[in-house]
């Protein structure tokens, strides 16, 4: 994506200056880490349940991980996508 593309005035190179500020480093490093540790809550129910397959509970878990993987791994394009209404037009002279 080019850095020309614009989403309530934020570029992609504000993005990534974002995505590399040292909170935002904890903040998605703890996205991600909580994810592996709902999968491994996910794994633990499964093993441990009488029945093999737990539907409910595995279908909340793996919900779950996907919307944090989603979270911890979000880049600009997909804000553009959703909010391609609000991309802004460069300036006509």
């Amino acid at each position: 994506m080019s850095d020309d593309v614009e989403l309530n005035g934020i570029r992609e190179s504000d993005f990534q200056s974002w995505k590399h500020h040292p909170v935002s480093k904890v903040f998605l490093r703890y996205l991600a880490d909580y994810r592996d540790t709902l999968r491994k809550h996910q794994l633990a129910v499964i093993e441990n349940s009488p029945d093999p397959i737990a539907p409910k509970a595995e279908g909340e878990y793996a919900g779950r991980v996907r919307t944090l993987d989603e979270l911890a791994n979000i880049e600009f394009a997909h804000l553009v996508q959703f909010y391609p209404e609000e991309e802004e037009e460069p300036d006509e002279a």
